[in-house]
């Protein structure tokens, strides 16, 4: 049984592969090509030709190109500064002095003190300015480590007074003052009779407010708050300490040191104009001066533009902005002319 089995699978194997035939020549034997004859012979057939197809050259890589030098380009000219800014003029009055000296028309002459004029009108415009950021501020305000008593000067300081009396009055209608004190604070005591002077004829409402809870010795006050914070909120740091305060919210520091009757007049109205409580007019007028209308470098300001002012020096100055003196006399002689109108 086991051969029997053997030998069906080994028939079922040759029945999967394929029978090989032997080629056989088909072509007739010789005697059957007589006619060829005995020297005969079959040229064999050529071989055919291969062709060798060439790769094409590998080409070369390109040559690196140099970079084209960089073209200098040639430096723009500097811009002249503005006509009558303090550049201009610290470049240019040199000039403008040296062409009065050497030729001293009356144009030459006069061009030079109408600059002369302009920078001492930007210098006073600067000193203002300082005051109104120094005031109140007690790490910028020398009368906080030195009080100024200005005893020398108490008959000018009177008159100015008297002239400003007007204006103070008028910011004791649309402002109030904050006090701020320690009943034991020897500098309030001696404030305190100034603040009733401007309470009761300057017709400021003053609100005294107590550090330590307790009303001042000697000169107490009718009536008085305790602090609550505010001293701390605006930041007391010397007293006595004085501040100007409107009814819309508007606190400002007018100073934390001791101060005349005079100087704490000069400066509410200083403040007071710091914080547009009094127009620049209204405090031109407490001003010890005979006209504060001509101010020529205000003038140029108010009728000019920055970029006429640059026109000018770009179309007829040099590299530095120097004009010739005829053009900057008359264009100054135009602001004078709308000014006055």
């Amino acid at each position: 049984m086991l051969k029997k089995t053997l030998l069906l699978a080994i028939c079922t194997a040759l029945t999967h592969v394929a029978p090989v035939v032997s080629a056989q020549d088909t072509r007739p034997g010789f005697y059957e090509r007589k006619q060829e004859g005995w020297f005969f012979y079959e040229v064999e057939p050529e071989e055919p030709e291969i062709k060798i197809i060439e790769e094409p050259p590998i080409p070369e890589p390109p040559m690196a190109q140099t970079p084209p030098e960089p073209i200098e380009e040639t430096p723009a000219q500097p811009t002249p500064p503005p006509a009558f800014s303090s550049q201009w003029l610290r470049e240019n009055m040199p000039k403008y002095l040296e062409a009065a000296i050497d030729n001293p028309t009356i144009e030459n002459v006069s061009t030079y003190l109408y600059l002369q004029r302009i920078a001492m009108d930007k210098s006073h415009v600067y000193s203002q300015m300082a005051q109104l950021a120094v005031v109140g501020n007690p790490f910028l305000d020398e009368a906080t480590n030195r009080p100024f008593a200005a005893f020398a000067s108490q008959d000018l300081d009177r008159k100015a007074g008297i002239k400003s009396a007007k204006t103070v009055k008028l910011v004791g209608e649309r402002a109030g003052l904050f006090f701020f004190f320690k009943s034991d604070c020897e500098s309030c005591m001696i404030k305190k009779p100034i603040l009733d002077i401007v309470a009761k004829m300057d017709q400021f409402s003053v609100v005294p407010i107590s550090m330590d809870g307790a009303n001042l010795q000697n000169y107490p006050f009718d009536n008085f708050r305790v602090d609550d914070g505010h001293a701390q909120m605006f930041g007391v740091q010397n007293l006595p300490a004085l501040y100007l305060v409107t009814p819309d919210g508007i606190v400002s520091p007018v100073a934390q040191t001791m101060l005349s009757l005079d100087e704490l007049r000069e400066r509410i109205l200083v403040v007071a104009r710091r914080e547009n409580i009094i127009s620049q007019e209204e405090f031109n007028q407490t001003k010890p001066l005979l006209n504060t209308n001509f101010n020529l470098s205000q003038m140029i300001q108010e009728n000019q533009n920055d970029d006429l002012l640059q026109q000018i020096t770009t179309t007829h100055g040099d590299e530095s902005g120097y004009v010739d003196p005829t053009i900057i006399s008359k264009l100054i002689q135009d602001q004078i002319s709308k000014g006055i109108k």
